[in-house]
């Protein structure tokens, strides 16, 4: 799809893992509210909730514009066509998707009930308004410890920090991050295994030239000779 295209297409879906995020942490403040009051979790989670939106719009803003696009191309002018590209494939989507947004959404859904899951498995009875704030924890430690890898030492630190507004104890709220982790390496681990067993597509070109009859080593070769004959002509 070339490199413009799938540069806006990353950026689209970094912009909806936000707003989906954001949007989303709606219900996990709430719950946070309704179970520990005007916290400080609940604090988070509210600004939570207006950051990670304003930044998702902003961001998905900022790669509609085509005034940008055009001041970009003006002192970049050698990837003005990339530019342009990127521009117009970021503008085929709204500037709030909401296919894409509801899906997130649908999906923090499903990893809420995963951690009502983690809680019930190291011995803290589960509930809705329970799962939805542990998840709550869970996207503000994301946010905040992003730079840290798979977030390992940070979750632990938050949810121990976290224990008592969520009325366990700190050895069972660090073993639910423990958990997250070991479910989380471990669909890394067979992502990995997927992907080297999946069988490799071959590039456009290759399709091109195997169409042709003529293999891309073959018209490296014959562009080769045709230089040589073109030396040996001008020496000539």
């Amino acid at each position: 799809i070339g490199g413009p295209t799938a540069a806006a297409l990353g950026t689209a879906n970094q912009a909806n893992v936000l707003i989906s995020s954001g949007t989303f942490t709606i219900l996990s403040a709430a719950a946070a509210y309704a179970l520990t009051g005007a916290s400080t979790l609940t604090v988070l989670l509210a600004v939570h909730v207006v950051s990670m939106n304003a930044s998702g719009l902003a961001l998905r803003a900022a790669v509609r514009y085509e005034r940008l696009g055009a001041w970009l191309a003006r002192r970049l002018p050698r990837f003005e066509a990339q530019l342009a590209t990127f521009t117009d494939t970021s503008r085929e989507t709204s500037l709030f998707p909401l296919a894409p947004v509801g899906a997130m959404m649908l999906g923090r859904l499903f990893q809420a009930a995963h951690f009502a899951v983690l809680a019930a498995a190291v011995g803290i009875t589960p509930s809705a308004l329970g799962a939805l704030a542990l998840h709550g924890v869970y996207l503000v430690v994301a946010a905040l410890g992003v730079l840290v890898p798979g977030q390992i030492g940070a979750s632990e630190w938050a949810f121990v920090a976290a224990a008592d507004t969520l009325g366990t104890t700190e050895p069972r709220a660090a073993a639910i991050a423990l958990l997250a982790h070991a479910v989380q390496l471990g669909l890394v681990a067979v992502g990995f295994v997927v992907l080297a067993a999946w069988p490799s597509r071959p590039r456009p070109e290759d399709d091109v030239s195997a169409e042709d009859g003529v293999s891309p080593e073959d018209d490296v070769s014959a562009e080769d000779d045709v230089s040589a004959e073109d030396d040996v002509s001008t020496s000539s």
